[in-house]
């Protein structure tokens, strides 16, 4: 992957856009560190702002974290098919170095306001390239491109960098109007300061490597039936009894099964066919209180629940669940599971298999079925479409 300068895909801008510009105006200097890269980039890396190793060479990337950062690429080219070949482009989402205070931190309102400055050329830049693929890498790219993922908390003097929130999760950028995805992982600075947060950050850049050069992507939609009747319920279960391994997923109201009810049930014996049941069909919910539900089959649901639990609990059929545990916990709340010798058989847990490889636990360190979809098919965040 190669971010090797081509005169004519340097980028300096103009100073007239850096009229009323506080940042400019203390500074006194202009385009200190323009953008670099190849013409027609698959991949523009957006990092935040110019360190002072920057500043001096007027090349972006250029500092301790720059050499982290294509170390990273190299290293990619070896490992990834076909990342050698990728274009790619650098830039940061702010063309000057912000002023700190003399506790080293920066001036957030300077920095609030060079953002609203810089952000026209940084969206005139990325119509301009049209990547396919854009990573910000720090907090001030991610409020200069996705501001809407960057809440500010009531009572707080700043607002949150809106990193670790919005990590392995494909976003569209509203000021952006051409076919993107965007990635959004740590700052390459950041990571000399805590070393603990390169795994992500080294496989963000993977990521977005593999999505270029094909090596995972969305899979196409599976064909889906979902059962609007009894009868449809019948015919799922009929389906799939042969079925000796077969994935197998609960969408709930709650994290709790004590307050919580259980909305569908959805099975995959591969990757090109799903079958969702909703819950309804074969329960009737009751309110116990303000809080807890029951759910009961009525007496012309009671012998399609029965065929369900039946088909849940047999022992011939490995079930593949991500967290099985919560599952387990919604399946006994309901009758599912709990006699001797009728436990669900869960063959395969991808949460369990990823704890193996990666025992980090925290912010970043994403075990759930929405960060690992994305992390290794690409998938985007289903629930926003």
């Amino acid at each position: 992957m190669t971010t090797e300068i081509q005169e004519e895909a340097i980028h300096r801008i103009p100073a007239t856009l850096c009229e009323n510009c506080l940042m400019a105006e203390r500074t006194g200097v202009y385009d200190v560190a323009p953008g670099r890269g190849q013409s027609a980039p698959q991949v523009v890396f957006i990092s935040e702002y110019p360190t002072e190793n920057e500043v001096e060479t007027g090349s972006p990337f250029s500092g301790e974290a720059g050499f982290l950062f294509h170390s990273i690429l190299s290293k990619l080219d070896e490992t990834v098919p076909g990342a050698e070949a990728i274009r790619a482009y650098e830039d940061n989402a702010l063309i000057c170095s912000p002023e700190r205070n003399e506790e080293g931190q920066l001036d957030q309102e300077l920095v609030a306001r060079s953002i609203i400055h810089c952000r026209p050329r940084l969206i005139a830049l990325l119509e301009e390239l049209k990547p396919e693929i854009i990573v910000l890498m720090g907090g001030i790219a991610v409020r200069s491109l996705l501001p809407d993922k960057v809440k500010t908390k009531p009572g707080a003097m700043k607002e949150t960098t809106g990193v670790v929130k919005n990590l392995w999760k494909i976003h569209r950028s509203p000021f952006l109007n051409f076919p993107h995805r965007m990635l959004v992982t740590y700052n390459p600075s950041s990571i000399l300061r805590f070393p603990e947060q390169f795994r992500t950050y080294a496989e963000t850049l993977e990521l977005a490597a593999r999505l270029l050069t094909e090596q995972t992507g969305p899979l196409s939609p599976p064909e889906t039936f979902i059962a609007q009747s009894l009868e449809d319920v019948a015919y799922v279960l009929d389906t799939l009894k042969d079925e000796k391994w077969i994935a197998t997923d609960l969408e709930t109201s709650d994290l709790s099964p004590y307050t919580g009810k259980v909305l569908s049930i959805g099975f995959s014996q591969d990757v090109y066919h799903t079958y969702l049941v909703p819950w309804r069909l074969i329960t009737e919910c009751e309110a116990v209180t303000d809080e807890a539900f029951i759910q009961t089959p009525n007496e012309e649901q009671k012998p399609y629940f029965e065929a369900m639990k039946d088909f849940i609990e047999d022992q011939t059929r490995q079930h593949v669940l991500h967290n099985a545990s919560f599952d387990e916990s919604y399946l006994k709340a309901q009758g599912i599971g709990i006699e001797p010798g009728k436990a669900m058989r869960v063959g395969s847990d991808p949460m369990l298999f990823h704890y193996a490889l990666d025992e980090r636990t925290g912010p970043g360190t994403g075990h759930g079925l929405k960060p690992l979809a994305t992390q290794y098919y690409g998938a985007e965040d289903w629930e926003g479409i």
